[in-house]
């Protein structure tokens, strides 16, 4: 998996800060803004909280791209827990291969996006 098709979002949470630096240095994963070329982007790796995780999938989920969440919160329902020990690209490389392998008996999360009672939008999440 090619790290230049990884880019991460984040809020301003202090916890947050040593997993972007590990990011930047060990990986050379920079942040999603407007800058970014977004139609070769992959994978977001969302730093943060549940809250944090839904944001980022409100602001991206147009580009269709997967969704990683790393946990700096308290109960993480949406997010993974992140371990240094481990490398994070191929943590993110198994989640897509284990979506992949279960997309058709299941969805982990499912999302219907609906406008007066329309339905406009419907994805899987991982």
């Amino acid at each position: 998996m090619n790290t230049k098709n990884i880019k991460y979002f984040t809020t301003n949470l202090t916890r947050a800060i040593k997993i972007v630096n590990e990011l930047q240095q060990k990986y050379n994963i920079l942040p999603l803004s407007n800058q970014n070329e977004c139609s070769s982007i992959e994978t977001i790796i969302v730093i943060g909280d549940d809250g944090v995780f839904l944001q980022a999938l409100k602001n991206f989920l147009h580009l269709k791209v997967g969704f990683y969440g790393i946990n700096v919160g308290n109960l993480g329902f949406l997010m993974n827990s992140y371990n240094c020990k481990h490398d994070l690209i191929e943590q993110i490389y198994f989640a897509k291969q284990s979506l992949l392998i279960h997309y058709k008996q299941r969805y982990l999360i499912m999302m219907v996006l609906k406008k007066k009672s329309v339905s406009l939008l419907t994805s899987a999440l991982f």
